[in-house]
């Protein structure tokens, strides 16, 4: 179990370096319509949008134990922070959508008093 784990995260971040650098290249190029709609499918793979087939728990847990989920998550803000504007209207739509959600299953912390209960 302890090789898979390995694997996948060698995976996951594998698959983060290719999103960053086709994102950045794809914006590079000017087509900014084409990041756009790659920014926005980056943003599905996290599983926190779109329409809800199983509960609260069975979501937090499906993120939690997915590298590759998490690290759509990482790549969409990071890509938002580092582009702003450029993600669009949808582009930010799913960003809140996404931030909401992690509030929403208690792993996005607020306050000090909360801060202990959230994974971040």
């Amino acid at each position: 179990t302890n090789v898979r784990g390995m694997l996948g995260s060698q995976g996951a971040r594998l698959g983060m370096d290719i999103a960053s650098e086709l994102l950045f290249g794809v914006q590079n190029i000017g087509r900014i319509d084409i990041f756009q709609e790659m920014f926005v499918t980056i943003c599905y793979y996290s599983g926190l949008l779109g329409e809800y087939n199983t509960n609260a728990v069975e979501r937090t847990n499906a993120f939690i134990h997915s590298v590759e989920r998490q690290s759509a998550v990482i790549i969409a803000i990071n890509t938002a922070n580092e582009s702003g504007e450029n993600i669009g209207i949808e582009g930010w739509k799913c960003v809140w959508g996404i931030i909401f959600e992690l509030r929403d299953l208690k792993m996005l912390g607020g306050g000090r008093k909360n801060k202990r209960k959230s994974i971040i």
